[in-house]
C-alpha cells in the first residue's frame, strides 16, 4: 500500500480536522436527531433502546449516551460506529472538510487490518467497474443491464455496478501486484482457498457485481448475480467478515437515508434490483434486506431514520411469508409496519417499470400489517390450531403497537 494509508498524521492536522467538523452534522447522517434545548437527542446506535438517551452537544462537539456510556468526539464516533481506525476516521473527515493530509513516507507503520480490508474492496470495485466498461463485457452492459433490466447509464454509474470476469484468479493476481496477500483477500470475503490445489482463487467470477456500502459510503461487501443461465446459485453474496454483517446492514441506506428521513418512511424490498428500479423512477426512500427476513438490528437501524416501513415484496406466497417473518423485528424496533401488495405475478422491479405513479398508487393503498395478515390468512384451508396461532400472533403484535389508532 502507499504511504497515504499509513497510520501517522501530524497532530496539528488532527486538531484542524476536528475543528472543521460539526459533530451534529456528522452524527445526523447516522442517527435521526431532534433538538432538545441546546443539545440534540436520538436513539443510541451503540445499544438497543426505544427511548432516546443518546445526546450530541454542538457547543462541546461531543456525543454521550446516558444508557450505555459511549461517548467522545467525532473521531471516536466513526471509530466505534463504522469500525474505522483513527487514521481512517481522520482521513474521512479531512476529505469532507477539504483538508489535505500530507503523505507520511517512511513512517514504517503497517496498515491497520481494517484499512487493508477496505482497500481490498476498493481494488475489487475498481476492477469490476473497469471490466464492465471493457469491450469484452459489452453484452452485459447493453443486453443485460440496459435492454433486459431497463437501466439507464446514469443509474448503472450511480450504483457502481461492475462485472467479475470469467477467470478464477483475476482479483487474486491484481491484489498481489498491489501488495495484498491472498489471505487478506480471503478475510475480506473476496477469495476462497482450495486445499486440493493449495492456492487461493476469486470468490466471484462471471457475475454482475453489486457493491454494498456502509453508512460512510465505503464498500464492505458485494452481491454477485449470475450471468450464466444454467448457474445453480443465482446470487452469491459476500460472507460475514470483520467489515460486513448481513443482519445489521441495509442495502441502499447510505444512498437513500436523506430521502427516507425526509419522507419519514422507508419502502423495504428484498432484492438489489427491486431497489435500483424503484430509485430509477424517482422512488428514493427505499432499502433492501438482501433477500433475508428483517433482523432486529436492521429494524433498529431503520428506526433511526423513519417511523414507518412499507414492506414491498413479491406477490407470491414466498413474498407473503417474507413479510410475516420481517414484521416482528420492525415492531420490536418501534417501527410501524404497512404492506404494499403488488398484483399477482408481479414484483417491485416489474411494477417500477410501469412508472412512479403506479408505485405511488400502490403506496396509497397499502394496508396496516394487522389488516394484511388477516386478509392473507387462508381461513378456508386452515384448521383450529392454525387459527388459534394467528389470533395469538395478532394479539402479540397489537400489544407492541403504542398508538391505539394503528391497531385497527
Amino acid at each position: 500500500m502507499s504511504a497515504k494509508n499509513s497510520g501517522y498524521i501530524p497532530e496539528d492536522i488532527v486538531e484542524q480536522v476536528l475543528t472543521a467538523t460539526d459533530i451534529v452534522q456528522l452524527v445526523d447522517g447516522y442517527v435521526k436527531l431532534k433538538r432538545r434545548g441546546v443539545n440534540f437527542i436520538g436513539l443510541c446506535p451503540f445499544h438497543d433502546e426505544k427511548t432516546p438517551s443518546f445526546t450530541v452537544s454542538q457547543e462541546k462537539q461531543i456525543f454521550h449516551c446516558f444508557g450505555c456510556g459511549q461517548g467522545g468526539n467525532a473521531y471516536r464516533f466513526l471509530m466505534e460506529h463504522e469500525r474505522m481506525s483513527f487514521p481512517e476516521a481522520a482521513r474521512f473527515l479531512a476529505d469532507k472538510a477539504g483538508i489535505t493530509i500530507p503523505e507520511a513516507a517512511g513512517s514504517g507503520r503497517n496498515p491497520d487490518e481494517m484499512e487493508a480490508l477496505y482497500y481490498a474492496h476498493n481494488l475489487a470495485l475498481e476492477m469490476f467497474q473497469a471490466n464492465l466498461k471493457h469491450e469484452r463485457y459489452r453484452s452485459v452492459y447493453v443486453d443485460y443491464l440496459q435492454k433486459s433490466r431497463g437501466l439507464a447509464p446514469e443509474t448503472i454509474e450511480h450504483f457502481s455496478l461492475g462485472v467479475a470476469g470469467t477467470s478464477f484468479e483475476d482479483l487474486v493476481k491484481l491484489a498481489q501486484k498491489k501488495g495484498i496477500a491472498p489471505t487478506t483477500l480471503a478475510k475480506a470475503g473476496l477469495a476462497s482457498y482450495s486445499s486440493k490445489r493449495n492456492t487461493h482463487f476469486d470468490r466471484f467470477h462471471h457475475r454482475l457485481m453489486i457493491p454494498i456500502q456502509n453508512l460512510s459510503d465505503k464498500v464492505i461487501a458485494f452481491g454477485g448475480r449470475a450471468l450464466k443461465k444454467d448457474e445453480q446459485a443465482k446470487y452469491i453474496n459476500s460472507p460475514e467478515t470483520p467489515l460486513y454483517s448481513k443482519g445489521s446492514t441495509l442495502y441502499g441506506l447510505n444512498l437513500n437515508r436523506d430521502a427516507i428521513r425526509k419522507e419519514n418512511c422507508a419502502i423495504v424490498v428484498e432484492g438489489y434490483f427491486d431497489l435500483i428500479s424503484l430509485w430509477q423512477v424517482g422512488i428514493k426512500n427505499v432499502v433492501a434486506s438482501s433477500g433475508t427476513a428483517f433482523t432486529l438490528q436492521q429494524g433498529r437501524l431503520l428506526a433511526r431514520y423513519a417511523d414507518t416501513a412499507y414492506l414491498f415484496f413479491d406477490a407470491d406466497s414466498a413474498g407473503i411469508k417474507a413479510a410475516i417473518r420481517s414484521v416482528d423485528s420492525l415492531y420490536n424496533a418501534g417501527v410501524e409496519v404497512k404492506v404494499i401488495s403488488a398484483p399477482t405475478g408481479e414484483d417491485p422491479d416489474s411494477m417500477a417499470r410501469r412508472g412512479a405513479e403506479t408505485i405511488k398508487e400502490l403506496i396509497k393503498s397499502a394496508e396496516r400489517y394487522l389488516q394484511f395478515r388477516f386478509r392473507a390468512f387462508d381461513r378456508a384451508g386452515s384448521g383450529l390450531v392454525e387459527r388459534n396461532k394467528l389470533i395469538g400472533e395478532l394479539k402479540e403484535i397489537s400489544a407492541r403497537i403504542g398508538d391505539d389508532s394503528l391497531k385497527s
